[in-house]
């Protein structure tokens, strides 16, 4: 898809593209292509992939937002210093984090076991504050909020 629409796609790094969350990566590589010692080249690969970008109305992002990231720049300033994707980051928090309909902001995520749920309201305020627009779907529910 890249290479057939170049500018107009951009890859983004999720959750489980790092050395920490990708046990069977390896095994994959090489049952699907017959490569043996390609995964630290795939994980060089990942490193450089953003885990945010916008245009002039969304954010696109894998997964959600974080407690301690308010605003576009903070996930590009703090994934910008190590491009390292641990549970215990606010990049980590980030990728492993889901919207709720509850009224409490932030919860911690139980369904990932790491991450947060954020609340519509906070969705909202990031939106507000950076001037985009979100747009999330529930899958486990028929609601849908638009902000």
């Amino acid at each position: 898809m890249k290479t057939k629409f170049g500018v107009n796609i951009t890859l983004l790094r999720g959750n489980h593209e790092c050395k920490n969350y990708c046990n069977d990566f390896k095994k994959e590589i090489v049952e699907k292509f017959g490569l043996f010692d390609c995964k630290n080249l795939c994980m060089k690969l990942f490193a450089v992939l953003p885990i945010a970008t916008r245009n002039k109305r969304f954010l696109f992002i894998h997964g959600g937002l974080a407690s301690s990231l308010q605003t576009i720049e903070d996930f590009n300033e703090q994934y910008g210093k190590t491009r390292v994707v641990d549970l215990d980051t606010s990049i980590g928090e980030s990728l492993w984090s889901d919207p709720h309909y509850g009224t409490k902001p932030w919860i911690f995520n139980r369904a990932r076991h790491g991450g947060v749920e954020f609340s519509e309201a906070v969705t909202q305020d990031f939106c507000r504050r950076n001037g985009v627009r979100g747009n999330e779907e529930m899958k486990s529910t028929s609601k849908r909020y638009t902000t």
